[in-house]
């Protein structure tokens, strides 16, 4: 079952089958700009929100023609909804009579028209209720936020009352809404979103449309950025953020959109590196690892509820996906001379891949005697990982059980005197929130398939920025890729093999002058082999998959 309620799986519950969109541009301007064209919504440019399909067509009745007759071969599309997207749809007679004329001439099975809140009076809706007897009728309105400092500040021509009035408006007459939100408004924080996300769900609406702000030539938000770049929403900010927004959505209200089109010729900022397709995909996945699903923290009214445990996998699931058997003290506590550098000052330990907890665990057992204080943080890709450790685990103390608990809700704990911080998330995003300068990383990579998102020489980079100078790095994999990735980022690395489990692994340091006399450095031998077979994530974008199948194609 999906963690959200997509557009898609709406239709087939309504429908049977997809229903395809054929955009229909009538050039019909906007009440919010000048007569020549100019003025507007500061992020909006000359061609207001029209579609690429419709640019090069000029005729209306063209346009549909060549639509319909463009998703029946391409998608083998049944049925058909037509959907007056681009500026504004106005309901005064003139603007009546060219409606009709269409609808007269095309067989359609549903109509979407867009239109403002401020175009909504007495007569335009006792049309549009018209029309919804006639047809299966969706009215789209771009309301953006329900910041009211911030639709003024990009010329937005309307209020969040007026968005509420027209929504309630058209819901009294039975007439189906689905709003517009953008996320990335200039000075606007997650706080806003989330009370715009909150002020929305509890209105009468039938789905949302998200967009993440795209900067685009000709506008005045292109100006103003140019003055004064502020911040802008990238793939795993906006990802991160849209997962957590659509837990205050209640089940019911499908989500239409999760990210903007401009034509690239056409945007400024900002340009991602994930295609639509592969976003669509990493953001579902985000939803899966972070345990979180829509409505969760909202009922039908929009209102706050516990929170959901969702799926947790069993003990099996653990063992099936992270190697359990590993020797936590002689793979990671020991090569890493805990014992005796807490001994000299305070520790912070970075714990890359927490998993079920027992690199730290161990860590904090032997250390928790000592004057000076050890405080953790951890990375977790797999937040469920967390929560079903702490109900299945048999750990030696079952306060630690607890303390995991208070980390899946929190994301904070202390046990036995030491502080724990955990980032759950992508491994790559939540590495570059951090700014603490680390005196130990534990890096497991033991999850099945081998998380190789944190063993490209991309992410050692990244890592080198938030450790000391006499810091050490510790993993279990002693693969060339990895150790290379290492020697490429600027570390000295030498090899490790524990006679006991017959197992190599790899420590690394940016100082070579802490290398002990019995470690041999792998710098010279393994860089004379070959220099590209490192693992490579320039963009922080790639799957594993894809990650693995870059160094093949660089090897033929």
């Amino acid at each position: 079952m999906s963690h959200y309620y997509s557009y898609k799986d709406y239709m087939k519950t309504r429908y049977g089958e997809p229903l395809y969109r054929v955009p229909v541009d009538f050039n019909s301007g906007c009440p919010n700009r000048r007569e020549d064209g100019s003025g507007g919504c500061s992020f909006c440019s000359l061609k207001g929100s029209r579609s690429v399909q419709t640019l090069s067509v000029d005729s209306v009745e063209d346009q549909i023609r060549e639509g319909i007759s463009f998703v029946k071969r391409r998608y083998g599309a049944k049925k058909i909804m037509l959907y007056f997207q681009a500026y504004t749809s106005y309901f005064t007679p003139k603007w009546q009579t060219k409606y009709e004329d269409l609808f007269r001439r095309f067989e359609f099975d549903a109509l979407s028209i867009g239109t403002r809140p401020d175009c909504l009076d007495n007569s335009a809706i006792d049309y549009l209720e018209g029309l919804s007897k006639r047809y299966d009728l969706l009215i789209e309105l771009g309301v953006q936020t329900s910041n009211n400092k911030t639709l003024d500040r990009i010329n937005r021509g309307h209020s969040y009352e007026d968005s509420r009035e027209a929504i309630i408006n058209l819901s009294n007459r039975n007439i189906d809404v689905a709003i517009h939100l953008i996320l990335g408004l200039p000075r606007e924080s997650f706080e806003d979103y989330l009370q715009t996300v909150k002020d929305y769900a509890k209105l009468p609406i039938s789905g949302i449309k998200f967009h993440n702000l795209h900067i685009v030539k000709n506008s005045q938000l292109a100006i103003e950025y140019e003055e004064d770049r502020f911040p802008l929403l990238y793939e795993h900010q906006y990802c991160e953020y849209l997962c957590n927004l659509i837990r205050y959505i209640p089940s019911n209200i499908p989500i239409m959109r999760i990210s903007t089109d401009s034509e690239e010729s056409d945007l400024i900022a900002p340009k991602w590196h994930m295609k639509k397709d592969q976003f669509k995909n990493y953001f579902e996945r985000s939803l899966i690892l972070s345990n979180y699903r829509q409505g969760d923290l909202a009922n039908n009214r929009g209102e706050a509820l516990p929170s959901s445990e969702g799926f947790i996998p069993n003990i099996e699931d653990l063992k099936k996906n992270y190697d359990l058997s590993i020797d936590v003290y002689e793979n990671f506590i020991k090569p890493s001379n805990l014992e005796s550098r807490i001994e000299i000052g305070d520790l912070k330990i970075l714990d890359i891949g927490f998993g079920a907890g027992y690199k730290i665990l161990e860590a904090i057992e032997l250390v928790k005697n000592s004057k000076n204080s050890l405080s953790i943080t951890a990375l977790e890709k797999d937040r469920r990982v967390v929560l079903s450790s702490s109900k299945y685990m048999e750990y030696p103390n079952h306060s630690f059980n607890n303390s995991l608990l208070e980390l899946y809700n929190n994301s904070r704990s202390k046990y036995k005197g030491s502080d724990i911080s955990i980032y759950f998330g992508d491994l790559r995003y939540s590495l570059t929130k951090l700014n603490c300068d680390y005196d130990i990383v534990f890096l497991d990579s033991s999850s099945k398939p081998k998380n190789l998102e944190a063993l490209t020489v991309d992410f050692f980079r990244e890592l080198k920025n938030i450790i000391k100078d006499n810091s050490v790095v510790v993993t279990i994999d002693s693969s060339l890729p990895v150790i290379n990735g290492f020697i490429k980022a600027g570390f000295f690395v030498v090899q490790i093999f524990n006679s006991f489990l017959k197992k190599r692994g790899v420590i690394a340091y940016l100082d070579r002058s802490n290398i002990l006399s019995n470690q041999s450095l792998e710098n010279k031998k393994q860089l004379s082999k070959r220099r590209d077979l490192e693992y490579r994530d320039p963009f922080f974008i790639w799957s594993s998959k894809e990650i693995l199948r870059d160094r093949e194609e660089r090897l033929l």
